[in-house]
């Protein structure tokens, strides 16, 4: 099933070291810059930013739990199948 697979390519990239420290250096990045600036819009932007930076996180997490349902509900049915019931 096709969540199944995306399910385990995010968790490749969520695992992969490298994607980890640019998430993590996204963040950094924003909150220094949030100390640096001073226009409420330009505060604003980098709020925006750091919500980006959290969604994109969130939304590889998301396919992950979306990828586990599958993953329960094609094992239910091949037991289903192995007893004759559809």
């Amino acid at each position: 099933m096709q969540e199944v697979a995306r399910a385990d390519r995010a968790r490749e990239l969520l695992n992969n070291d490298m994607l980890k420290d640019a998430f993590a250096a996204v963040e950094r990045e924003i909150l220094t810059a949030k100390e640096i600036v001073h226009s409420p819009e330009d505060v604003q932007k980098l709020h925006m930013m750091f919500v980006c930076n959290r969604k994109v996180q969130n939304i590889l997490r998301g396919y992950i739990e979306t990828g586990k349902l599958a993953g329960i509900q094609l094992e239910q049915k091949r037991k289903f199948k192995l007893f004759g019931v559809n």
